[in-house]
């Protein structure tokens, strides 16, 4: 079946109709949060679930929009295009540590660096959003939580969508400003019950509506791509193969900046307009996001699964700005910058009725190459970085769902993740090297009082790891240790009225120790150990 938006529109309106005289189910939704298929009511962790519908009605077209509809979740754009850092339970790490507190994972491709850390909410089949420590199961980079993105399976129904938008931004002060907007999804059989196919697409356009008094130009336009082509096979029932490739551009002019009432005034000037800027440097800001990911998944019987995870993920950032509010070479930035991560996950999982279980093994690559020049007509102000780190990452896991009595459940857990990276000054030729290693464990109880209502308590570790400051200039910061924390919870979940009113709530304490601090720019980050 191949529709436009206006068919697609139309034809929901008519089911929507059919709905409404039925009553209205919610709440069984099936998650894949502890990577094994739960339904969403039965996980002893808060989690918010949008399914596509939600994702369609909300209008969320990218993990900014979504983090709206999420308590305890923030994700603020740091400045450029595909670069964003997520705050959850009031916990973050900048960008410019190659580190984040919540993880995001698309596909099971994990991104764990805020450079790169978005994703085109483009055919997609559900988000989860796990809040808490995710550590046991999903390791590094998700000590606060973690958002996990599926897309559509491509199957034996042929689905298709087109969309178009387009319109004018009015503004009486720089002109009518143009934007539009293409998207494209097409999936179906190629061979019926064994082979299927699924690709994406979107253009997005919109002139920019900032003016640089020198030029006369504006200078924030933005331009984007993306891409995403899916193959799945199923040579027999009991094997499922998926390879997935997607692409991400951004084209942008780069970011600017002006004074504010108080700079202008320490410094006699006048109080700059809004959206004008004056600036010497035209400027740029262009990145792309490839990922390619081969997922195996096994049935050795009703009960036993066995699950490879393969990915690649790159991410390449090239950016030129204006940073002294002038049209003076006081301060430009020149970035050129390359961050990639292999990884392969082995897991085997084993689900009954109430008995699960998982084990599995875990490996990934890191490798950053960051060049930054800071061009100045004032020498002492001029600067240049050129630094490269390498890691490797190797762990462990395993997590067990066990039924105490007919009502009562353990959930416990463990990790163990040893990370080891290597860093070199291509400047001054200076190489260090450290290690960390992290035990993640995890135990929870849920109580069902009855079917429609669980109540549960856990206690669940999680740590962002240690790493290299790449613009630290004293040695001893070259590196810091991980921050640690432990959270403790206890959280109710229910369902009345046949599943019309969902209850869920919960409260956490959470505590950092030692905790990550970020100083001045030349020592990016200190490890702080308080009581």
């Amino acid at each position: 079946m191949f529709v436009t938006q206006k068919d697609a529109d139309e034809r929901r309106k008519a089911e929507g109709k059919k709905v409404a005289k039925r009553p209205v189910e919610i709440g069984q939704m099936t998650v894949t949060a502890q990577k094994q298929e739960e339904n969403v009511q039965e996980v002893p962790m808060s989690i918010t679930v949008f399914d596509s519908m939600d994702i369609e009605d909300k209008k969320i077209e990218s993990i900014r929009d979504m983090a709206d509809f999420v308590p305890n979740l923030m994700i603020y754009q740091h400045g450029m295009s595909g670069q964003n850092a997520p705050t959850m339970r009031g916990i973050t790490a900048r960008p410019e540590s190659f580190r984040v507190s919540t993880g995001l994972y698309v596909d099971g491709v994990p991104i764990l660096t805020g450079p790169g850390f978005v994703n085109e909410m483009l055919d997609i089949e559900r988000i989860e959003v796990l809040r808490g420590p995710q550590g046991t199961i999903y390791g590094k980079g998700t000590e606060t939580g973690a958002i996990n993105i599926i897309t559509k399976q491509p199957d034996n129904e042929f689905r298709g969508r087109v969309s178009a938008e387009g319109g004018k931004l009015l503004s009486a002060e720089t002109g009518d400003k143009e934007k539009e907007e293409f998207s494209l999804n097409l999936s179906g059989p190629i061979l019926k019950d064994k082979l299927f196919f699924g690709i994406a697409g979107k253009y997005y356009q919109r002139d920019g509506f900032i003016e640089n008094t020198i030029t006369g130009d504006t200078v924030d336009g933005r331009e984007h791509w993306f891409g995403r082509a899916h193959l799945r096979w199923t040579p027999v029932d009991k094997l499922d193969i998926s390879l997935i490739a997607s692409r991400l551009e951004y084209d942008d002019d780069a970011p600017n900046f002006n004074m504010g009432e108080n700079g202008a005034a320490m410094f006699g000037l006048p109080v700059p307009e809004d959206r004008k800027v004056t600036s010497d440097l035209e400027g740029k800001n262009k990145s792309s996001c490839d990922s390619q990911a081969m997922k195996i998944a096994y049935d050795i019987s009703d009960s036993l699964t066995l699950t490879s995870v393969t990915a690649n993920w790159e991410y390449d950032d090239n950016s030129l700005s204006d940073w002294d509010f002038s049209p003076a070479t006081l301060s430009h930035g020149d970035k050129d910058s390359e961050y990639s991560k292999i990884s392969q996950e082995l897991r085997l999982n084993y689900s009954a009725e109430r008995l699960k279980w998982l084990v599995g093994l875990y490996y990934d690559r890191d490798v950053f190459d960051i060049d930054y020049k800071i061009i100045s007509d004032i020498p002492p102000m001029a600067g240049i970085h050129s630094r490269d780190i390498d890691g490797h990452t190797y762990a462990v896991f395993a997590n067990l769902t066990y039924p105490l009595t007919k009502r009562l459940s353990l959930i416990t857990g463990l990790r163990y993740e040893y990370e080891e990276q290597d860093f070199e000054d291509n400047i001054s030729h200076l190489k260090a090297d450290d290690s960390w290693n992290e035990l993640s464990p995890k135990i929870a109880l849920e109580y069902c009082f009855t079917p429609a209502i669980m109540t549960y308590v856990s206690a669940s570790h999680g740590y962002r790891s240690g790493g290299f400051n790449w613009t630290a200039t004293d040695p001893q910061y070259y590196s810091y240790d991980a921050e640690k924390l432990w959270s403790y919870e206890i959280g109710v979940k229910s369902a009345f009225l046949n599943n019309r009113l969902i209850l869920n709530g919960s409260v956490y304490y959470t505590r950092l120790w030692p905790f990550l601090i970020h100083g001045c720019w030349a020592n990016l980050l200190k490890l702080l150990y308080l009581a």
